[in-house]
């Protein structure tokens, strides 16, 4: 099951979606950043394949494509994380990121702090 969530930003809402597996209660969670080509259908059909797979999935938009520069926040990143961490159906201590391409830099190098 697939639903539409926004969670808060540094600026902005960030819009993001919510893959989770039914008949479960609760869940591994996982949070998959796109690449420097935006959120893409392949991005949410990844996180469906994972919540088949048992975990709970959030797939943020979680930049801004302006021209050619991107705009984003560490706080971007780090609501998805927090959004995860408080949701019902997640183990807090049970949390992993995925990233594509400047996703996966990011991501990492936000944690990492």
């Amino acid at each position: 099951m697939v639903k539409e969530v926004f969670y808060k930003g540094c600026k902005r809402e960030v819009r993001a979606f919510l893959c989770f597996p039914q008949g479960k209660t609760f869940f591994l969670g996982i949070a998959v950043f796109h690449g420097a080509e935006g959120l893409k259908d392949h991005h949410v059909d990844f996180g469906k394949e994972l919540a088949k797979r048992g975990y709970i999935v959030l797939v943020p938009e979680w930049f801004e494509k302006k021209e050619e520069r991107f705009l984003f926040e560490e706080e971007d990143i780090l609501g998805g994380i927090r959004y995860l961490k408080s949701s019902n159906f997640v183990k807090e201590e049970s949390l992993a990121v995925v990233g594509f391409s400047l996703g996966a830099a990011v991501s990492l190098a936000v944690l990492s702090k």
